[in-house]
């Protein structure tokens, strides 16, 4: 019997080849605990099971059609005969993308023949919900003096808590993902382990990985006498390169992304030293996740007086519904405030997949550009009629319909809207996008400076910058609130956030205030810079957001730890006590 529910393995060429031709080679290993999603609202749902056999279900959920997949599994009842409404989220990051709480509110429906309410307290969201994996990561890895990444080798072995499923592959495409090494290889191991089920958390797997990779990659920098940066910008992946998996990069700009945070004021600037003399430092760290595709869905419809309404079937986690507005009025050359958009429930638009993977932004303008132009090809049909002109001669300009080589003719969207609509004309058109869109890889660069108490080994965050490329911006007040979050999260990772179980196996810190995620007194302003390279498939060029800003900060703050004590940290998080033992074993 073995407690390893999955062994994989991915690389290319011979690593013993590449360690052998490597004028340095390094290798550390670093060990990670489990830590929570920490979203604010607890897990809350109401679930009725009628007489005839219906069920509707009030969810608070990452997805309405997947969970009514599951439960359609889970229960032996059809599909058609389950209604799922998604409720304001607040906070998911991944945890709630599968049924917790519903099969019980749903049996205890059926049961009592009434509508039934689960809502989980604080303590019971921490212990019985899934939190991200811990690790043990392996990282050996091979230079020359000329800077070139000859071999890089790893091993990863997470954590799935009772049963099989940590994201330990996501681990092992992520951790060499920035990079080519001549040879590398990567063995990665899903370990049951007597802790509680571990479950999805923003970059699932990739925020571990990068920690021990860009760690090892500036140790190895320091041992071929070579400066951080331009060690990356060697050996930086491009468009067309592969992973270790083998799966082609789409277009990418990882070189020029570290080349602008070179340039930056956030690298170049002198370090800020305090008043206290303590040891100041500066790392860097980035990060690269493969941003799903899936599928999502939209409906829009003309109304009776000219204005849009723009149903969607995706569950709105960060202000989707915004962002699909300004989407929509693009396509359709109209103002953003013109157009309603409103998320369904699944009786009312076709199937599609949970907000997770930042993947939805993408995916949905997509299917949103797709239904906005067959809804502008439908107007022009009618716009034909009432001009007196075959079809190809209506033209669609700057928010205005208007027979071709008659600019007088102009009727603008709203007007012509409502005029043919008035005689029961429906202009409608859903759309979904193709699942197998090319993927948009996503990547993020942070810049971290701190200070540390020598005497205590606190560390504190006096800069923080983030870097990233979101292929093109829809709303950068949006980007940026994702950046910032994304940051603080992944700095908790770094400093403070843990699950602590005592001799018995028991939690310790089942509460926010034990379990220690950083308020806004722990933290500097984080300052957002966005880059911009295209996506090379679906509209506009969009790539997702949300995930790749998790998982480079706890690799730029052990390095600057690094830089400011000239100590390695090889655990997270790196607690006052863990970095203070430290600088006193150094010492």
């Amino acid at each position: 019997p073995s407690n390893i529910a999955a062994h994989m393995e991915g690389g290319k060429g011979d690593v013993e080849k590449g360690f052998a031709e490597s004028d340095a080679v390094v290798e550390f290993t670093y060990r990670t605990a489990l830590v929570h999603q920490g979203y604010i609202e607890p897990e809350a749902e109401t679930v009725h099971w009628h007489a005839d056999g219906r069920i509707e279900i009030w969810a608070n959920s990452q997805g309405m059609f997947p969970l009514r997949q599951n439960m359609s599994n889970l229960l032996k009842v059809d599909v058609s005969n389950i209604k799922v409404t998604a409720l304001e989220v607040g906070g998911a990051f991944g945890a709630k993308n599968t049924p917790r709480i519903t099969p019980i509110a749903a049996i205890l429906s059926r049961k009592s023949g009434k509508p039934v309410k689960i809502v989980l307290n604080r303590e019971e969201v921490l212990k019985a919900t899934g939190p991200a994996s811990g690790a043990v990561v392996t990282v050996k890895m091979g230079a020359t003096k000329d800077g070139a990444l000859k071999a890089a080798q790893a091993r990863l072995v997470f954590g799935a808590g009772g049963f099989p499923g940590s994201p330990v592959l996501r681990g092992m495409q992520t951790i060499f993902a920035c990079y080519q090494p001549e040879h590398t290889k990567v063995d990665a191991y899903d370990v049951v382990t007597n802790a509680p089920r571990v479950a999805a958390y923003r970059a699932p797997g990739a925020t571990v990985a990068t920690f021990c990779g860009e760690s090892t990659m500036d140790e190895l920098a320091r041992a071929i006498g070579m400066d951080a940066m331009d060690f990356r910008i060697k050996n930086a992946s491009k468009t067309g390169d592969r992973g270790v998996d083998d799966e082609e990069f789409t277009r990418i700009g990882i070189v020029e992304m570290l080349e602008a945070v070179k340039a930056s004021d956030a690298y170049t600037r002198p370090i800020k030293k305090g008043e206290n003399g303590w040891p100041v430092g500066r790392g860097v760290g980035i990060g690269w996740w493969p941003c799903g595709v899936g599928v999502s869905s939209a409906r829009i419809m003309v109304n009776e007086d000219g204005g849009v309404d723009v149903a969607i079937g995706v569950v709105d986690l960060h202000g989707i519904r915004t962002g699909t507005a300004q989407v929509a009025a693009e396509t359709l050359g109209i103002e953003a405030d013109e157009i309603n958009v409103h998320t369904v429930d699944t009786d009312s638009i076709p199937p599609a997949g949970n907000a997770a993977g930042s993947r939805i932004t993408r995916s949905l303008s997509q299917a949103v550009y797709t239904a906005g132009s067959s809804i502008i090809r439908q107007m022009k049909e009618k716009m034909a009629v009432r001009f007196g002109v075959d079809v190809e001669y209506v033209e669609y300009e700057d928010g205005n319909f208007y027979a071709r080589d008659n600019q007088d003719s102009k009727v603008s969207f709203k007007d012509a809207g409502a005029a043919v609509t008035q005689n029961g004309s429906n202009i409608v058109a859903t759309a979904s996008n193709d699942p197998g869109m090319r993927p948009a890889n996503g990547y993020a660069m942070s810049v971290a400076d701190v200070e540390i108490d020598p005497d205590t080994g606190k560390v504190q965050l006096t800069s923080f910058t983030m870097f990233q490329d979101v292929g093109r911006c829809v709303n950068p007040t949006q980007v940026e609130n994702q950046m910032q979050g994304g940051a603080v999260q992944g700095i908790g990772w770094a400093l403070s956030e843990e699950y602590v179980f005592d001799d018995q196996g028991l939690m310790r810190n089942a509460s926010f205030l034990d379990y220690r995620m950083p308020t806004a007194l722990d933290l500097p302003m984080i300052e957002c810079v966005i880059l911009e390279t295209p996506a090379d498939d679906g509209a506009f060029g969009i790539r997702g957001v949300g995930e790749p800003p998790i998982i480079p900060p706890p690799a730029a703050i052990g390095n600057a730890i690094k830089d400011a004590a000239g100590v390695r940290m090889d655990r997270l998080p790196m607690s006052p006590e863990r970095v203070f033992a430290a600088m006193k074993e150094r010492s």
